[in-house]
């Protein structure tokens, strides 16, 4: 990627987001549709529609996208609207990508097949919350001993980044855990301002019961879909752990042992390195989530692709990248159903489910693998 410059490679990296928005659509993008509405209507998303299962940050910009396709809905389309704001959104990971750990990890961001088509064809907003984070971290990484100000901001950048996917809530823990940049006073700053952002936000919901209600049942309540369980290793590991004591055992549940082993992984980097910059802490994050995630659906696939472009100057991400892009080419529920691969709904023969799913197992421990590749340059460093 060398021989392109960073401008031209930003141009394809749009372009080709832009030009796959063109195709297809997803069960996800439908929902978006309906609390684009909803919006639009003056409707609350959580009470007019069960399929918004996030916070408040992003719906405006797709009542916006909504509003921009129903006027100009002879030149563009929602889909291609929605994918124009999450190019700008990948543009600003890839800058940042850029000036933190060097411009062919920016490349590497903005060129993959896997993220142009969890963007451009899927329409996924986990990187959102990825920005938001990482921009969080950025900052973390510029506090001084005496300057509450860049914690404050750091506390309610994570906080947009909780309220635009929770996919992150965790992240706080490998923090306080994995540095000793920040002291005690410190601490306390960043995480009760992180909370104290999300809970500003959030409050007003509890005290209108209808919200409340909607919120509940659909953030709080939401069970995910069991479709793709059977590609998880923690799944499995939950299913033997319940067959073996038949029940008996609390906290099995596959969700349940995948924020243990990410407590787990803080305690032990803390043991490792504990002055470790808050953003390499971030790429190593995403790396167990990935591992931990109880079931491996394709938008959760943005967070190891993104570990993979910071981390390619520390581990090499070819593989990794490799196997995560194989695993959205071949999806059965995405992008073969939309080139008409597959009937609609499809029809999943055995052999490819196996293979599909076996290629996400695969993802999930080479992500393992390159954790502990990381811990390993923690320790010798």
């Amino acid at each position: 990627m060398t021989i392109l410059n960073w401008n031209t490679v930003v141009a394809i990296g749009i372009l080709l987001r832009l030009l796959t928005s063109t195709n297809g659509n997803n069960f996800d993008l439908e929902s978006w549709k309906l609390v684009a509405d909803a919006i639009l209507r003056g409707e609350n998303y959580w009470i007019a529609t069960n399929r918004w299962q996030y916070g408040p940050v992003v719906p405006p910009f797709l009542g916006a996208a909504r509003a921009i396709s129903n006027t100009l809905s002879s030149t563009v389309n929602f889909h291609f609207c929605v994918v124009f704001f999450l190019c700008l959104v990948d543009l600003a990971i890839a800058l940042l990508l850029r000036r933190r750990f060097g411009e062919s990890a920016g490349k590497l961001f903005l060129l993959n097949p896997g993220g142009i088509l969890l963007t451009g064809y899927h329409s996924q907003i986990d990187n959102v919350a990825i920005l938001f984070a990482f921009m969080s971290m950025l900052t973390l990484e510029r506090v001084k001993q005496s300057a509450s100000s860049t914690l404050i901001l750091s506390g309610l950048l994570f906080s947009l980044s909780i309220l635009s996917k929770h996919i992150l809530f965790a992240l706080p823990i490998w923090i306080l855990l994995g540095t000793a940049r920040l002291s005690c006073r410190q601490q306390t700053i960043w995480c009760a301002t992180a909370g104290c952002g999300v809970l500003v936000v959030l409050l007003p919901c509890v005290f209108q019961a209808e919200i409340w209600r909607g919120f509940k049942e659909n953030v709080l309540y939401y069970n995910p879909t069991n479709v793709f369980q059977t590609d998880s290793p923690l799944a499995l590991v939950s299913e033997i752990i319940e067959l073996s004591f038949d029940g008996r055992i609390a906290l099995t549940s596959s969700t349940a042992l995948g924020a243990c082993f990410l407590c787990l992984c803080g305690v032990v980097i803390s043991g490792h390195k504990r002055n470790a910059s808050p953003a390499i802490l971030f790429a190593n994050f995403l790396l167990a989530v990935t591992f931990a995630a109880p079931t491996l659906a394709d938008q959760y696939l943005a967070m190891g692709l993104f570990a993979a472009c910071a981390l390619s100057g520390v581990v090499s991400p070819l593989w990794m990248l490799g196997l995560i892009n194989l695993r959205l080419l071949f999806s059965p529920f995405n992008v073969l159903r939309s080139f008409f691969l597959f009937p609609n709904p499809p029809y999943i023969s055995p052999t490819l489910f196996l293979t599909w799913s076996a290629v996400g197992t695969i993802v999930q421990i080479v992500a393992f693998g390159y954790l502990i590749q990381s811990f390993r340059r923690f320790r010798s460093s």
